[in-house]
């Protein structure tokens, strides 16, 4: 299951961050990126290749989102079930949004994805799952930005503290528009987003390594391997995080 931090914990670290002299690397950081060279990097880099993510994680993720009601078993095991559930019921948007999580984050079935968080929105469309879904798939896979963004838009007018939005439009705003200003505002309000007794709100580390890259192209490296570190202490065994602090810190 995805390692996750609380983000009073992680908006601390990224003010301490920026506070900090920005002359001296986290010696932590480095020692850990240096004991991960050599064969590490071979699979660092074999995993990229492979979307860095692995199915089983991927399944994890699927789980994380659909919640105590998301069906139990493998990959197969998990997609057999909502298609049996959707050709009871093709109604059954719980089943069309799980099995569009399991199409898109487990088996790389964008096409087939996207058919399930569109057939979700036909019946619901202000479904806020189904949107953020959606704008994900026409980010990553369909480099349909306008549409990614109009998706995004409409979550963040009803959910205004989503972090998940809050972390897609940061990513659009970096890496897509070129306007980093607002990409760093961004992740800002999903770290700073409301917490309540009752939801006590998390932030993923992937919104840390998208804050880290943001950072970095501010020229504040330091501050970047700071949330780097972070993101290595949740998932120490994530090369792909430890490479990119290793490039930061140049070693």
């Amino acid at each position: 299951m995805a390692r996750i931090w609380f983000v009073a914990a992680i908006a601390a670290a990224v003010q301490a961050a920026v506070s900090r002299d920005g002359n001296h690397a986290p010696v932590s950081g480095r020692q850990h990126a240096l004991r991960m060279r050599g064969g590490a990097w071979g699979r660092a880099r074999s995993r990229d290749r492979h979307g860095g993510c692995e199915p089983e994680r991927g399944l994890e993720a699927c789980r994380e989102r659909g919640g105590a009601d998301f069906p139990a078993g493998n990959a197969d095991e998990v997609e057999r079930q909502l298609r049996r559930r959707l050709h009871v019921n093709e109604l059954d948007l719980a089943a069309a949004l799980y099995l569009g999580d399991v199409l898109h984050l487990v088996r790389s079935d964008a096409d087939g994805a996207a058919a399930c968080f569109e057939h979700v929105l036909e019946s619901d469309p202000r479904n806020i799952h189904a949107m953020g879904s959606y704008a994900l798939v026409l980010l990553r896979e369909r480099c349909d930005y306008e549409r990614a963004e109009l998706m995004l838009s409409r979550v963040l007018a009803r959910e205004p503290h989503n972090t998940r939005a809050l972390e897609l439009s940061a990513w659009l705003e970096c890496f897509v528009r070129g306007r980093v200003p607002k990409a760093r505002q961004l992740c800002q309000q999903a770290l700073q987003a409301p917490t309540s007794p009752q939801s006590l709100r998390t932030v993923s580390v992937s919104l840390l390594r998208l804050y880290a890259s943001v950072l970095a192209k501010q020229g504040q490296g330091m501050c970047a391997a700071t949330l780097l570190e972070i993101a290595v202490q949740l998932e120490p065994h994530d090369l792909w995080t430890v490479r990119r602090l290793a490039q930061v810190l140049h070693v």
